[in-house]
């Protein structure tokens, strides 16, 4: 008998606003995902602690199982600067969580927030696999801080419901 192969350990990061990926968070959630809310409306409000909460709070979820860092905002919602702020969170918490954690694969959703995480982590060269399904890419990083690990990513708007599953290995 073949004994099956477990699936990787994840850490995710989402800042898409797009319906579909909170309903592909949401469906993983129910399956063990542990998501991690940073609270963006707290950091414009000047809690400079508020980063490192979610710092340590995505660190804990990995420590029990798979992890996703997902921006949360209420108040500032859709206003101007939002977005900057969003990336500039994800910027300062990204290097801390992956220079800190233990994980095998890194599952990104988002075009701009996979761009503003290779960026941040020194990524410039990515070796491709074969698509998971439309618009989900999955491969190896070949350089900068996760270098060796696997990745997946893809749009926000992109994707199965269960796209993260299979992002996650385990469908």
């Amino acid at each position: 008998a073949r004994i099956p192969a477990l699936a990787p350990h994840c850490l995710g990061f989402c800042a898409s606003a797009y319906e579909i990926a909170k309903r592909q968070i949401q469906f993983s959630a129910q399956r063990g995902l542990c998501p991690v809310q940073l609270d963006v409306d707290a950091y414009l409000d000047g809690d400079e602690d508020a980063v490192e909460r979610a710092v340590e709070q995505t660190l804990d979820a990995l420590r029990r199982g798979n992890g996703m860092l997902v921006p949360h905002v209420d108040r500032y919602s859709y206003q101007p600067g939002t977005s900057q702020a969003i990336l500039e969170c994800l910027a300062r918490a990204v290097p801390r969580i992956c220079k800190q954690a233990s994980f095998d694969r890194l599952v990104i959703v988002g075009g701009e927030t996979s761009q503003t995480i290779f960026k941040e982590l020194g990524v410039e060269h990515l070796r491709l696999g074969r698509a998971l399904e439309p618009g989900v890419a999955q491969g190896r990083i070949l350089d900068g801080v996760p270098a060796g690990k696997e990745f997946t990513l893809k749009g926000g708007s992109m994707g199965s419901l269960e796209a993260l599953e299979k992002m996650m290995g385990r469908q």
